[in-house]
């Protein structure tokens, strides 16, 4: 059996091109995953302390109950832009401007948020 066909497709520079794609995409998305759990946990130790419990440089932002509220709103926040910027990315790495994609989706939300039958 001969396997030297198979070696050299895999081996080719469209190929190699194709793992770095690849490569490049998986790395993006876990390194925006990552900074999101990061994120979460430092929003989750700053916002969600109890006051007796702070220390006295974090007794200033020891919220009680309002961070109960802050947090969440923060986190949602947080885990938009980081979506948006980690799919612009992505695409980018595929070699899809997304400078169109964007803009039409500034349109739609522009036109939604102030369209006159609301």
């Amino acid at each position: 059996m001969d396997l030297s066909g198979v070696y050299g497709t895999l081996t080719s520079p469209t190929a190699q091109g194709y793992y770095s794609t690849t490569v490049s995409g998986i790395w993006s998305s876990s390194s925006a995953s990552s900074f999101l759990r990061t994120a979460y946990y430092v929003i989750d130790k700053v916002f969600n302390i109890p006051p007796e419990e702070a220390r006295a440089w974090r007794k200033k932002i020891a919220l009680g109950d309002k961070g109960k509220t802050i947090a969440p709103l923060l986190k949602n926040l947080l885990k938009y832009c980081i979506i948006f910027v980690a799919g612009v990315v992505v695409l980018r790495v595929l070699g899809v401007d997304p400078t169109p994609i964007i803009a039409g989706a500034g349109v739609w939300v522009c036109r939604r948020l102030w369209s006159p039958d609301m």
